[in-house]
């Protein structure tokens, strides 16, 4: 779909409408807006402009000026807690001491002063706990996962949120065997926070003699691969397995405000972007965020509870090539399990080869790689981290533990489609019953017959390349059943997919936009997004090298056009946009600005203070529930 031109002010033309409230709640009211207009900003052409964010200064709701800005809670290197020890980011290991490198305590930042493996802080939620009082969890994305917690205080007359930092806490995750690379997140309905592990190790790598993932020398340890860097937790790389990590996080509070973190093992182990509850509060959809990824669908057996449940993966049905596609969606059930019998084994420390045996790679490439062929009794597929294809038979009665410890390998097994590129955030749309789902590449698997990525699979994706990526829109329905002809237990299943809103790759020839190749008045490498109910408003977020400053827009679903509300630093990505449409009346969008100066243009970096990752939120709005 090609994206309109962008106008100083987007008008969002609402109807009454049934909207959701709360933080993830599934209650309804009525909504009567007949008119939303952000403040346009932009683009960023100047050295200072490049160098600092700016936010919409203002929104019009029903003919009303309210007021907005961009209210920092909290950066990495923040210290708080009760004996002001704790920093805001500190990575710990299995003792829940801080590590360090290089004699410098490793705070998750790249582009800071503590600069490592690892991108910074990821989905924040601010969560509403029993005691009435407001937390905020913050993940972050280093291969060392941390996870933190604040108290919030509110402003009962401005609404303004100040992070309580002398409250700040450390968030044990010593009994799952510590976290990994957090991405992005979701409030779930019944308040509570839903994190990711992202980009799962690949236990067919791991060198059975030392731990470590190798070069392909077989002796050389591959410190870039982020699951050596385990060796920094535990001490001793022999100490953790490859199928500790790659899980749904749960954080959740008590009466007391205190944070208790679970890994979900049912809902299956690959590079979660993230998981998104629908209003059932059972179905949940999980985004795969690397090369040839899966679209995956869980249905909880009992509502507000996701330690049981079965899992479905997509099948496309391609109908379109045009743009960024579209196609029929099949669901493929990948069977029923619980969280405790995998964490079971998963606490076993089995692997790779107690699963699958693997077909070893003919020289002669008649069959293996090369070929695309496999012997009988082994499915060939290209469904590991690295698009690649393989041949594969999974050993007898291990096939539900296939399903959740290899989940897109299984899935592969099962004729799935493997092909997605880089799928990111997710947001359901109340109004209209549509689902988004952000893809920020059309590439590799994605394409009609990729030379390397689509060998070994179905080539059910047959696109053109399109590098500034797309957001896909998709229509949720009931009464649907699986390939196999069985009844998916879900009034919210996703039927189709079709490209809603595209990036357009540009060259540019002016020096001020010079570095960008995708269209400054479009989106390019949508990432995270979220949906004001009742707004026609689909927040999207940018992670993205084809805008030199990453960029917020907000897309209005009915007129197809944009408004550019947020602009990052030089080298950031824009993480956690997350609408709050009335937090004791007052309505938020969560931005978390990631490694400013850390992805390009380093040099430009006035201090190392200037490097801290910002969290924090657009404020000033209404609550705009009612």
């Amino acid at each position: 779909m090609t994206k309109s031109r962008l106008s100083f002010m987007a008008i969002l033309a609402v109807t009454t409408v049934s909207v959701f409230t709360g933080c993830g709640s599934d209650s309804s009211t009525t909504a009567s807006v007949t008119n939303f207009i952000f403040s346009n900003i932009s683009v960023p052409t100047t050295e200072a402009e490049k160098s600092t964010y700016k936010a919409s200064d203002k929104i019009t709701v029903n003919g009303k000026d309210y007021a907005l800005e961009y209210n920092t809670l909290a950066r990495t290197g923040d210290t708080g807690g009760a004996s002001s020890t704790e920093v805001f980011g500190l990575v710990k290991n299995v003792n829940e001491q801080p590590i360090t490198i290089d004699g410098k305590s490793w705070v998750c930042e790249n582009g800071g002063a503590n600069d490592n493996l690892g991108s910074g802080p990821d989905h924040t939620s601010i969560i509403k706990a029993a005691n009435g009082k407001l937390y905020m969890t913050t993940q972050f994305e280093c291969p060392v996962g941390a996870n933190y917690s604040m108290e919030v205080a509110q402003d009962s007359t401005t609404g303004k949120l100040t992070a309580k930092k002398e409250t700040m806490k450390y968030i044990s995750t010593k009994d799952y065997h510590g976290s990994w690379v957090h991405c992005a997140g979701s409030v779930s309905p019944w308040n509570t926070h839903l994190g990711s592990e992202e980009y799962e190790p690949d236990a067919s790598l791991v060198n059975a003699t030392s731990g470590y993932i190798l070069k392909s020398d077989g002796v050389t340890i591959d410190a870039g691969n982020y699951y050596n860097q385990m060796n920094l937790y535990f001490g001793d790389q022999k100490l953790a397995n490859p199928y500790y990590y790659g899980w749904t996080p749960e954080i959740s509070y008590d009466a007391n405000g205190q944070p208790t973190f679970v890994k979900h093992y049912a809902l299956g182990r690959f590079a979660h972007e993230l998981a998104y509850v629908m209003p059932d509060s059972k179905t949940v959809y999980q985004t795969d965020d690397g090369t040839n990824c899966i679209l995956s669908m869980f249905v909880a057996d009992t509502a507000k509870d996701l330690s049981a449940g079965t899992l479905y993966v997509a099948k496309w049905n391609q109908t379109s090539g045009t743009g960024a596609g579209a196609a029929d969606i099949k669901w493929i059930n990948a069977g029923h399990a619980t969280d405790a019998e995998i964490k079971a084994f998963v606490d076993a420390k089995h692997v790779f080869s107690d699963i699958f045996d693997m077909e070893a790679l003919s020289a002669d490439k008649t069959i293996g790689s090369g070929s695309g062929v496999c012997s009988t009794g082994y499915t060939s597929t290209n469904a590991n981290a690295a698009g690649v294809h393989e041949c594969l038979k999974v050993k007898s009665g291990m096939e539900k533990i296939a399903s959740r410890l290899e989940t897109r390998r299984y899935a592969g097994v099962l004729g799935a489609t493997t092909e997605f590129r880089k799928e990111e955030g997710i947001a359901f749309n109340p109004d209209t019953n549509k689902l988004y789902i952000a893809m920020s590449d059309i590439s590799n698997g994605m394409l009609d017959n990729d030379p390397k990525k689509d060998l070994g699979g179905n080539n059910d994706i047959r696109l053109a390349k399109n590098s500034c990526g797309a957001v896909y829109q998709s229509d949720v329905v009931a009464n649907v059943k699986d390939t196999s002809a069985n009844a998916i237990n879900s009034s919210y299943v996703v039927s189709n997919m079709s490209g809603l809103v595209a990036g357009t790759p540009k060259t540019y020839t002016d020096t001020a936009l010079a570095t960008n190749t995708c269209d400054v008045e479009g989106i390019a490498s949508p990432d995270n997004i979220t949906y004001l109910p009742g707004k026609n408003s689909l927040v999207i977020g940018e992670d993205t090298s084809g805008h030199q400053n990453d960029m917020i827009w907000s897309y209005d679903t009915v007129k197809g056009t944009l408004t550019r509300i947020f602009t990052t630093p030089y080298g950031s990505e824009t993480t956690s946009p997350y609408w709050y449409p009335n937090i004791n009346n007052f309505g938020y969008l969560m931005t978390v600005i990631q490694h400013p100066y850390g992805e390009s243009d380093q040099s430009k970096a006035p201090s190392d203070a200037s490097k801290a990752n910002y969290v924090g939120v657009i404020q000033g709005f209404p609550a705009l529930d009612k």
